[in-house]
């Protein structure tokens, strides 16, 4: 048996109600509301979002007519490449203890510190992948989702969206059709 929070059943009512489109930070867009931790949802006149607030562990749905919203921003990060700077430098302090260290076993410890956090730098690097931002900014409230950057073209398929139904262009495509293949 399955337990439905308040909040669910709060955007469970926007299911096929005048939802235009929602976007998920995991898994894109889509035309309905599913079970996703953070979203944006479009209706014909509000932005809706639901998130969860990971520092104080409680989740929030926020409203907002798009009429109002001043400026939308689509933060798209890089990977930086400090990382391997650090990597190169535990690996080559591994190296540097082995070879210079007299002691036999302060050297083994010292190499065997340093190369395994060498690896787990270098592991996470290679493992983390980066994240961008939408947010929709009206006076001093914002309200964004943060996703992976495979889903750049959807979060600006979203946008596009956004400022069609808050200038009153009101395409039924719904626009999902326009979402560019990977």
């Amino acid at each position: 048996m399955r337990v439905v929070s308040k909040m669910e059943n709060k955007l469970d009512l926007y299911n096929g109600m005048g939802v235009e489109l929602v976007f998920s930070g995991q898994s894109g867009l889509s035309d309905n509301y599913s079970d996703e931790t953070e979203i944006l949802m479009l209706t014909h006149n509000n932005l809706v979002s639901k998130g969860f607030d990971r520092d104080q562990d409680t989740e929030h749905i926020s409203f907002v007519k798009i009429s109002v919203i001043d400026l939308v921003r689509l933060s798209v990060t890089a990977k930086s490449k400090k990382p391997l700077i650090r990597v190169a430098l535990l690996l080559l302090g591994s190296w540097a203890a082995f070879a210079t260290v007299s002691l036999a076993g302060v050297s083994i410890l010292l190499t065997s510190i340093l190369l395994v956090w060498g690896i787990f730098n270098l592991a996470s690097f290679l493992l983390e992948e980066p994240k961008s931002n939408l947010s929709f900014i009206s006076g001093d409230m914002e309200i964004s989702v943060q996703f992976h950057n495979k889903l750049i073209g959807e979060a600006q398929v979203f946008m596009d969206r956004f400022f069609e139904l808050r200038d009153g262009k009101n395409d039924t495509n719904n626009s999902l059709s326009d979402v560019p293949d990977d």
